[in-house]
């Protein structure tokens, strides 16, 4: 348990024994001590039943099947309807003369009649059942020898035929017959692969289980080809080869060192016994001795595969939360010793930036590494940096920033700390920040060493490779190719009457709608997940069964967040009458007057387009109509990401953090339904949870492509009054709190979006949000 199981598989059968006895002198003990589900394997019923009245909470009931006809079955329906329990299904039937099935074939025909009998004729609710598409010991040979590729062609067809019924597998029974060390490895293979296929649930020994990045490659290859049966001689060759090997790496056995546990704890994200191996190690070496092996050796190790793509950010966060947990121990001596780091670093978001997202990362990244980390927090002004730089004297200042206004902020910064003689070793890093830039920008005005991090890894190696003499930064007065940078005045060349609206939706009614806790469960059920993936884990399709191990972990933080409201959705809309003049909006209340203007840009090439040309013009002598929006799921955000990181919950404080961004993102998608429906473009009864409807009209954000002017953002508040919802401006105007999306919704189903610029591989990075693993930005 201690190990991270989610639930506890119970089996006190035993020839010598009285089980009943055993279940009622164990279960209560157990289930007094352990606060995770319980699963009693078992293959009577009767002792089932009463593990179900012992047990407080819902029991998961193992060994159900058709083994001996129906009668079983029937038992299992009494079970989940007396006291709700799961019921494990094996996949095994009354036929003796062709014994356990082997073949997917046969296990999914098995599978289809349990549904029909089970579901369909007894009303079985589907949550409460899960498929156990069995697992035989493939390297046996003989008919076995597919068993292993049959088991994970079982699991994706029953994932197919019915998502929502969950599937399970007894891991360690396709090692049987292997030695120990092989049976390690190939176990973990073995999940890795049915993971992959969609399997939802695992018996195993959690404490032997290996994180599938660190098995050796050589060693993955000789697992699949007996997993797969690619070859004949696979069992053999497998079995040979750990015969020869001395070792393998594995998180626990009484045959380590303690330096070899902590190193593997770190580098699996293990926190079970960390602290006792950190104790035994005190006794023979000093705590720097063991920052700078096993702690330093594992966190470099976790940086080279987050590098390489092989680890997810969750994964990064959990080594670095066993990390914490180690220095919490050495701690008391670290006091002692005033030397006992790496150095110093001072980081902080530049003034007028509230992004911070990268940054904690970055600053949970270098405390694991041994540095001290003095966290200024956002919106910090360039006289507190130096301020701070003064008093702390640093070995590095980090700079962070997301949209292109903050790199001109870095720019003053840097040309302030120089003016005040400060000359530590510079680290930049942001979404809108570019090496060109700091060679052009940065490097002229500050007095030493520049280092420039594409993320914050990358920050972090660059660092360690400065210190040990490495050539990674720049400096003033090096030869660099400075190119000049160019920008093209944008003029109002063209109006493009073509893109005007045919016909003018005409709102419900023109009142400010507004909501102060709308409901979170349906901006999760339209969160886009594929892109939380990408943006927030650095994971693709290449990482699917990483995601599905993540999954339990997202489900029950979700009811942790709704539970303790940690994220609270408000949002405000309005409709308002506008017209276009030239490259212009202009908008008015119901009364005729004039609120406000919005000017936007126009193309300089190409077809010349501009956001005003998607609204009616004053000319025509008819009014047109434009909503703006605005929503915030950040309230209490810095407040409870800050708990969860005093208590070294780093995983939790990232995820709170990012999804909270996500569901701003979520909540603005569910209001442009709202309004779309409002203007009569859809329907009443248009909305399905299950599918994002497909909205006709267009939404635009400024400091996006088309309206990159954040100025605006003024505008829009004096209009909606993003105030009353807990939205406030910076002096860059940008929002605070970070979760909140501001944005303007046209109804003509002719607006197209564009970017200012046509070539938009250069400009992506002056918008492009969810680079949120830009260095501290």
């Amino acid at each position: 348990v201690k190990a991270g199981a989610h639930a506890l598989d119970i089996c006190l059968a035993n020839p010598d024994r009285n089980e009943i006895e055993d279940i009622k002198q164990f279960l209560p003990l157990i289930s007094r001590n352990i606060k995770i589900p319980l699963m009693i394997d078992t293959t009577n019923l009767e002792i089932a039943e009463l593990a179900c009245k012992i047990t407080a909470g819902k029991m998961i009931v193992n060994s159900v099947n058709f083994e001996f006809g129906e009668e079983k079955a029937i038992k299992a329906i009494e079970l989940n309807r007396k006291y709700g329990a799961k019921i494990v299904f094996g996949l095994i039937d009354e036929d003796k003369e062709r014994g356990i099935p082997i073949l997917a074939e046969r296990k999914i025909a098995i599978a289809k009649r349990a549904y029909e009998f089970m579901v369909k004729k007894n009303n079985f609710p589907q949550d409460d059942l899960i498929f156990d598409a069995l697992v035989l010991p493939v390297a046996v040979g003989g008919e076995y020898s597919r068993s292993a590729l049959e088991t994970i062609k079982a699991v994706g067809e029953i994932k197919k035929l019915w998502p929502d019924i969950k599937t399970i597998l007894g891991i360690s029974n396709v090692s049987y017959g292997l030695n120990i060390r092989a049976r390690e490895v190939l176990n973990s293979v073995f999940l890795h692969e049915a993971v992959k296929e969609g399997l939802d649930c695992a018996i195993v020994n959690i404490e032997k289980l290996l994180r599938y990045s660190s098995i050796d490659k050589m060693e993955i290859e000789l697992c699949k080809d007996l997993i797969y049966a690619t070859k004949e001689s696979a069992a053999k060759e497998l079995s040979d080869y750990f015969k020869e090997k001395k070792e393998v790496k594995v998180e626990k056995s009484g045959n380590y060192t303690n330096n070899e546990k902590i190193y593997f704890n770190i580098l699996n994200g293990v926190k079970a016994d960390i602290e006792e191996s950190i104790r035994e190690e005190l006794k023979i070496k000093s705590p720097i001795e063991i920052i700078n092996g096993p702690i330093l050796k594992a966190m470099g190790e976790v940086g080279r595969l987050f590098s390489n793509g092989e680890l997810i950010v969750t994964e990064v966060l959990s080594s670095a939360e066993v990390t914490k947990a180690a220095i919490s121990v050495l701690d008391p001596e670290l006091k002692k010793n005033k030397n006992s780091n790496r150095g110093k670093i001072l980081l902080a978001t530049v003034r007028g930036d509230v992004h911070d997202i990268g940054k904690n990362l970055a600053s949970v990244i270098f405390e694991s590494n041994g540095f001290k980390v003095i966290d200024l927090g956002i919106k910090v002004p360039a006289e507190v940096i130096v301020e701070y730089a003064l008093k702390e004297k640093p070995d590095f200042i980090g700079l962070s920033g997301l949209l292109v206004r903050s790199t001109e902020q870095m720019s003053l910064t840097a040309k302030e700390l120089s003016s005040n003689g400060i000359s530590v070793p510079l680290i930049l890093g942001g979404a809108a920040l570019t090496e060109k830039y700091v060679i052009n920008n940065i490097i002229p005005v500050y007095g030493a060493a520049v280092i420039y991090a594409k993320d914050a890894m990358d920050g972090l190696n660059k660092v360690l490779s400065y210190l040990s003499g490495d050539k990674i930064s720049y400096s003033k007065g090096e030869n660099l190719e400075v190119k000049e940078n160019k920008v093209a005045v944008i003029e109002a060349l063209k109006i493009n009457s073509e893109y005007y609206p045919s016909k003018i939706a005409v709102p419900k009614d023109l009142k400010r709608k507004i909501f102060m806790d709308f409901d979170i469960d349906i901006l999760f059920e339209n969160l886009d997940w594929p892109m939380f993936n990408f943006k927030f884990l650095r994971a693709g399709p290449a990482n699917k069964f990483k995601i599905k191990e993540l999954e339990k972990t997202l489900i029950e933080f979700k009811e942790e967040i709704k539970k303790n409201k940690l994220i609270k959705a408000k949002g405000v809309y309005q409709f308002f009458k506008a017209n276009s003049q030239n490259n212009s909006v202009l908008v008015f209340d119901e009364n005729e007057n004039l609120l406000t203007e919005f000017v936007f840009p126009r193309q300089q090439s190409g077809k010349f387009l501009s956001i005003a040309d998607f609204v009616s013009p004053i000319e025509k002598g008819q009014r047109d109509y434009i909503a703006f929006c605005a929503v915030n799921c950040g309230e209490n955000l810095r407040e409870n990401i800050s708990l969860f990181k005093e208590k070294g919950l780093y995983v939790k404080a990232y995820l709170l953090e990012s999804l909270s961004l996500m569901l701003a993102e979520s909540f603005t998608e569910t209001l442009h339904f709202h309004i779309e429906r409002d203007w009569s473009l859809l329907s009443e009864n248009s909305y399905d949870s299950s599918s994002r409807p497909k909205l006709k009209g267009k939404r635009y954000s400024f400091g996006y492509p088309a309206c990159p002017d954040l100025a605006n953002q003024a505008k829009l508040f004096s209009l909606i009054k993003p105030e009353d919802i807990g939205l406030t401006l910076t002096d860059n105007f940008m929002m605070e709190p970070v979760a909140a999306v501001s944005s303007f919704i046209l109804h003509n189903e002719k607006a197209v979006y564009f970017s200012l610029c046509l070539n938009l591989k250069t400009f992506f990075f002056i918008v492009e949000f969810g680079r949120i693993f830009a260095f501290f930005a």
